[in-house]
């Protein structure tokens, strides 16, 4: 009899981890959604990025990036955002 007890605590302490990891993983995906995406293109005639409306096209060979607006408005004066891009770190 103590080996099914075990089983069902097993079983419990599973079911458990599961749930957390299957809630945590939706809260996040749902945060990464509601983000500000923008698609942007490259315009020769500009040279630079512009967005491009829905139904654009991107083919094989296009610059293309996928962007996000920073708000900044809760910065205050004198305060900066520090981006880090990941590739010198030293």
């Amino acid at each position: 009899m103590p080996r099914f007890f075990y089983m069902t605590d097993l079983f419990f302490y599973i079911s458990i981890f599961v749930i957390g990891y299957f809630t945590g993983a939706y809260i996040g995906a749902s945060k990464y959604e509601r983000l500000d995406w923008h698609t942007m293109k490259w315009n020769p005639d500009c040279l630079g990025f512009r967005k491009v409306p829905d139904g654009t096209k991107i083919f094989k060979g296009e610059k293309a990036v996928l962007c996000v607006s920073l708000r900044t408005d809760m910065l205050e004066p004198g305060q900066a955002l520090l981006v880090n891009h990941g590739e010198n770190e030293e």
